[in-house]
């Protein structure tokens, strides 16, 4: 973002087959919350059909960006459900 990137609210458009490979990096590392930092093309395309990378696992991903982006309002509910999932799962 430091260097020019437009956030975009991929969330509903995301593919199915992107959608379960986080869910398995989510698995393999055992945490419940981990940003992961997917560069490619598009989400909207499988990850099998295009030249993509995870570049990165966070421990703790900055929900700051998508809450407060430039340009609009949130339409995610990313705060809300990382509070749930912290009063839910850290007590």
């Amino acid at each position: 973002l430091s260097l020019g990137a437009e956030l975009e609210d991929a969330t509903a458009e995301i593919h199915p087959d992107n959608s379960e490979m986080f869910k398995k990096v989510v698995a393999i590392f055992g945490n419940r919350l981990i940003g992961i930092d997917f560069l490619g093309e598009t989400l909207k395309k499988s990850w099998r059909d295009q030249r993509c990378a995870i570049i990165e696992l966070n421990r703790l991903p900055n929900i700051k960006m998508h809450n407060f982006k430039e340009g609009g309002e949130t339409k995610n509910k990313v705060a809300e459900t990382l509070v749930d999932l912290v009063f839910n799962y850290y007590r």
